[in-house]
C-alpha cells in the first residue's frame, strides 16, 4: 500500500487531462460521529470519475464495572487511525456528466497512528488473550454503488454503499466491512 499512493499521485497528471467535474465532499455521516471524511472526485467526459478519500478515525475499548455511579469506574482507551482511499467510479448512463447512478471498485486503507497507553493490558483483561495485530491496519478493496444528485450549477448529494474485503492478513474479526457514505459537496 506505501508503493500504491505515490503511483497514484504520479498518474493524476493522466486523469486530469480532458477532465470535466471536479469535486469537494465531506462525508455527513462521519463527521456526525466527528470522525470526518474528506472525499476529492474529479470526472472526465467518458462517464469515469476517480474518487480520492482522507479521514481519521476512533475507536478502542472502554473498560469498567457497573456500580451505581457507572461512569465513574470506566476508562476509555481510544485508538487513532489515519484513513486514505480511492475510488473507481463509472456513471451509468451515457452522457451524464458525472451525475446519476455509478458502480466502481476502492480500495481503503486505516493505519494506526496513536493509541492510549495500557490498551493491550486492558485488551487482555477483557478477552483473555492477546490483541490481534492484523486488526491494527486494514487495506478494504471491494465494490461500491450511489447515485450523485446535482442541486444545482455547484451542490451536489451522493449517497454511496461499499462492501469489500480485508486484504491485509484477514481475521476472523471483520473479514468483510461494509461503510454507508452520504456525501454533500461542491462541485467547481
Amino acid at each position: 500500500m506505501k508503493k500504491l499512493i505515490p503511483i497514484l499521485f504520479l498518474l493524476a497528471p493522466f486523469f486530469l487531462f480532458g477532465q470535466r467535474q471536479n469535486e469537494l465532499k465531506l462525508n455527513v455521516l462521519s463527521s456526525l460521529d466527528k470522525q470526518p471524511m474528506l472525499q476529492y472526485e474529479f470526472a472526465s467526459a467518458k462517464n469515469i470519475g476517480v474518487e480520492f478519500l482522507a479521514g481519521y478515525l476512533k475507536r478502542g475499548l472502554v473498560v469498567g464495572r457497573a456500580s451505581t455511579a457507572p461512569l465513574l469506574d470506566f476508562q476509555s482507551f481510544p485508538r487513532h487511525f489515519a484513513v486514505a482511499g480511492v475510488a473507481l467510479k463509472y456513471y451509468v448512463e451515457p452522457n451524464s456528466a458525472a451525475a446519476g447512478a455509478h458502480i466502481g471498485l476502492y480500495a481503503r486503507t486505516e493505519l494506526l497512528v496513536a493509541e492510549k497507553d495500557g490498551y493491550e493490558l486492558a485488551f487482555r483483561e477483557i478477552f483473555g488473550e492477546d490483541p490481534l495485530v492484523e486488526s491494527d491496519n486494514r487495506l478494504n478493496l471491494g465494490a461500491a454503488m450511489g447515485y450523485k444528485w446535482v442541486i444545482s450549477d455547484h451542490w451536489i448529494i451522493e449517497p454511496q454503499v461499499r462492501y469489500g474485503w480485508n486484504a491485509v492478513k484477514p481475521s476472523t474479526i471483520q473479514e468483510w466491512q461494509g461503510e454507508l457514505f452520504l456525501s454533500l459537496g461542491y462541485r467547481f
